[in-house]
């Protein structure tokens, strides 16, 4: 009997370069906190790269993220902003600004997953 966990794997690598092909439409690609630390370019890329990787498999996405309110008046969420502004060349998205970065890649999303933490998770098919 198989268990989820033989076929959980983890890879390094670099998401702007490319990414391990999809198996079958069984495969997730799990990203935690990683598109936002990147300018809108890079992560066209990095959605780039996951499409051509996921290739006809159906394959979806995770991403685990922050979704800012659309009127920004929530402070945990400015918090994270500020702190990604002054490190990196990414910021904190609204959901309307994942969804415009999604459709400038293959993806679309498919399901907003509320956390009990601060984060969601948007899944991409």
């Amino acid at each position: 009997m198989s268990t989820h966990a033989e076929r959980l794997s983890f890879q390094a690598g670099d998401l702007l370069q490319a990414v391990p092909p999809a198996r079958d439409r069984d495969d997730l690609y799990l990203l935690s906190a990683i598109l936002h630390s990147l300018d809108d370019e890079n992560c066209i890329r990095v959605l780039d790269n996951l499409a051509r990787a996921a290739g006809d498999s159906s394959a979806r996405v995770a991403l685990l993220e922050i979704v800012v309110p659309a009127h920004k008046d929530d402070l945990a969420s400015a918090a994270f902003d500020m702190q990604i502004f002054l490190g990196t060349p990414g910021k904190e998205r609204t959901l309307a600004q994942w969804q415009d970065l999604f459709a400038q890649s293959a993806w679309r999303l498919e399901e907003l997953i509320d956390l009990p933490a601060i984060g969601k998770i948007l899944v991409l098919a």
